[in-house]
């Protein structure tokens, strides 16, 4: 007899943990509120032999592992520090899984779906993003979370965050640079066994409009994925990636146009009258000071890097130009005051008399 009455309890206790449906909606939110057979410290079931595309390719699993779809809203982009390479975001991250576990039966009166707000009453997945240097959640005037369960026990989980993340940067061609900053999201303990993240099919990525950070302008969007092998598994990973090209207008005015016309400024000596020697000297070292002074600024505002930049380069061959034109002040100066007709032949005799000269 106690046989039958402990194998009963665990055939009650095994249909509410792999998805018995509750007959209502009202029965499954007191069963998440009261009822402690539910626990929502252990994953749901898993998929068998889930049917997972990876960048057109079908990824095989041979476990059971849950299978979670992930998309973005992404609000705003913010500073991009090119000083400390990393940006700033606000994104609403939507993340949906089926448990069984959570399935109920739809009355005709009912809605099609149960709305939570306290994601703490249901198992959700341990993502975390792995490039993050700092984030919070939204909190004011309500939590910023949202929690869907519909009949299947389909759950939609969503939530908005502020990040700021690292972000590798090149600076080469600055600043006619292009960046890539990307957002990664993994599973912190859960490995391709147990938990898979995957981009939902369509519209995987979405953005608010007139979404240009600066001084970059958005190019595009692109979505990858990211899977780390270690010494404890592989884990999920799913990235997605900002094309951001530099505005260079700002540039052009406030570094080339000035350090171009400085070096035009050098080159007006080339035509100034030979004899005016003090003059072509005067311009020369007061715009070569100045080139070297302008040049500073635009070098000292670039961002640091132990290599060279095109900034760098056209600042540096500017100061040549300048000095150049210097060089050849100097050679036009020596040539002329060694040339015969730069000699003055001295006054002959008889033709000064009291020192005034005489006419003829």
């Amino acid at each position: 007899m106690a046989r039958v009455l402990l194998a009963a309890t665990l055939l009650m206790l095994l249909s509410l943990a792999w998805g018995e449906p509750f007959k209502s909606e009202d029965e499954l939110v007191k069963y998440l509120h009261t009822d402690p057979d539910y626990n929502k410290k252990l994953m749901p079931p898993g998929t068998k032999s889930p049917n997972v595309t990876i960048n057109g390719q079908r990824l095989n699993v041979t476990d059971e592992p849950v299978i979670v779809d992930v998309n973005l809203f992404v609000r705003y982009i913010g500073e991009i520090n090119d000083e400390n390479k990393d940006y700033q975001l606000s994104l609403t991250l939507r993340q949906s899984w089926v448990d069984e576990r959570l399935s109920y039966t739809k009355t005709v009166e009912e809605q099609d779906y149960v709305l939570l707000t306290d994601p703490s009453k249901i198992w959700v997945p341990d993502l975390f993003f792995s490039n993050e240097k700092e984030g919070h959640d939204h909190q004011l005037m309500t939590a910023n979370n949202l929690i869907r369960i519909e009949p299947s026990g389909k759950v939609l989980y969503s939530t908005r965050v502020s990040l700021k993340l690292s972000c590798p940067m090149d600076f080469v061609t600055y600043p006619m640079d292009k960046q890539i900053c990307s957002i990664r999201m993994a599973s912190y303990a859960h490995t391709t066994k147990n938990l898979i993240f995957k981009w939902k099919d369509e519209k995987a990525v979405e953005v608010a409009n007139s979404l240009d950070p600066s001084p970059y302008h958005l190019q595009g969007i692109g979505t990858d994925y990211c899977f780390s092998k270690t010494n404890t598994g592989e884990y999920s990973c799913v990235k997605a990636a900002f094309l951001l090209k530099r505005v260079i207008n700002n540039y052009l005015m406030h570094a080339y146009l000035p350090l171009s016309l400085l070096v035009l400024v050098s080159w007006i000596i080339f035509w100034l009258d030979e004899r005016s020697t003090g003059v072509r000297v005067i311009v020369a070292v007061i715009t070569f000071i100045a080139t070297v002074f302008e040049g500073s600024r635009v070098a000292g505002e670039a961002p640091h890097a132990s290599y060279t930049k095109a900034i760098d380069v056209w600042v540096n061959w500017s100061i040549f130009f300048v000095f150049f034109a210097i060089v050849e002040q100097v050679v036009v100066i020596l040539i002329s005051d060694k040339s015969p007709s730069s000699i003055k032949e001295p006054p002959a005799a008889g033709d000064e008399e009291g020192g005034v000269a005489l006419v003829r």
